[in-house]
């Protein structure tokens, strides 16, 4: 690593060096990836778009036939690429509007964060174009990335999966996968903090750990994305732009997974071809 970058608040493990440039990557000039022993990059770039591309672009080398997976399911159309056995998941996110609201947050966004969107999606798709054989023939079919893929992606995990939580889903709309990672009863998990005057250092201390199992939307990647006026280490799940566990050189921060009351399921009665709602019927909602 060169001089020209910030060293890391830690001593890295050996590290295995992938530069990244405009001639593998498409990305800006001045963008490294440097990968350490234990498959973490450490992500270096002159500008934040850059940073951001970069960060799409290793994403996709350590998890993109299983982050390309989770996009196809947060589109609702797990079921046409992959079979019947993804109907179940296609009918919840179709029923819950996933792939629509992923479209309008997009629209959401304000300008700078509509950059790093855009840039984090190139460098995935980039990393495909460039490296086809690093990608299973049978999730291509998802390429390329779109930006409502991240934010759709996002909503099926934290708001459709975390907030709501399997307890408040009707057994009819649960994924396999949820059952079966979580249970009936929803798992917690913890986070910690201690104070300058409690800790034998006297600095203050944090302690992430969320309970989550390993695999398909619940799996890490941890990183460290170093630009301008950015610089943070730590871990995201797969699919997501930000580093969503981790620290910088001012603070921490974290989250955890607790049974909550986060949402409210109603039964609707059926009437002729619509429901009654308000006391009223209305017509259902067709989508082909």
């Amino acid at each position: 690593m060169t001089g020209r970058w910030p060293r890391a608040r830690a001593p890295y493990p050996t590290l295995l060096v992938l530069l990244i440039s405009v001639s593998s990557c498409g990305g800006p000039p001045e963008t490294e990836v440097l990968w350490d022993t234990y498959g973490i990059p450490h992500i270096f770039a002159s500008s934040p778009e850059g940073l951001f591309k970069a960060q799409g672009w290793a994403q996709m080398q350590a998890h993109g036939d299983l982050i390309l997976r989770l996009y196809g399911q947060a589109r609702g159309r797990a079921a046409e690429y992959w079979g019947e056995e993804y109907l179940d998941s296609d009918v919840r996110a179709r029923t819950l509007s996933i792939p629509q609201l992923g479209e309008r947050w997009v629209d959401a966004q304000d300008a700078r964060m509509s950059r790093h969107l855009r840039a984090f999606v190139e460098g995935m798709n980039e990393y495909a174009d460039v490296h086809p054989e690093g990608i299973a023939d049978e999730v291509e079919v998802v390429l390329p990335v779109e930006m409502s893929d991240v934010m759709a992606h996002l909503l099926r995990a934290i708001h459709f999966t975390f907030v709501s939580g399997p307890n408040e889903v009707p057994a009819r709309m649960r994924s396999g996968l949820m059952e079966e990672a979580l249970g009936e009863a929803f798992a917690g998990s913890n986070a910690w903090a201690v104070a300058p005057s409690r800790s034998a250092s006297g600095h203050a201390m944090l302690l992430a750990n969320p309970h989550l199992p390993w695999g398909d939307l619940y799996t890490w990647h941890e990183l460290q994305m170093v630009g301008p006026d950015f610089d943070a280490y730590g871990a995201t799940l797969v699919g997501m732009p930000l580093v969503t566990v981790g620290f910088n050189d001012h603070l921490g921060w974290t989250h955890t997974v607790n049974q909550y009351d986060g949402s409210d399921v109603f039964e609707l009665t059926l009437d002729g071809n619509g429901y009654t709602f308000d006391g009223q019927t209305r017509p259902f909602e067709i989508r082909v």
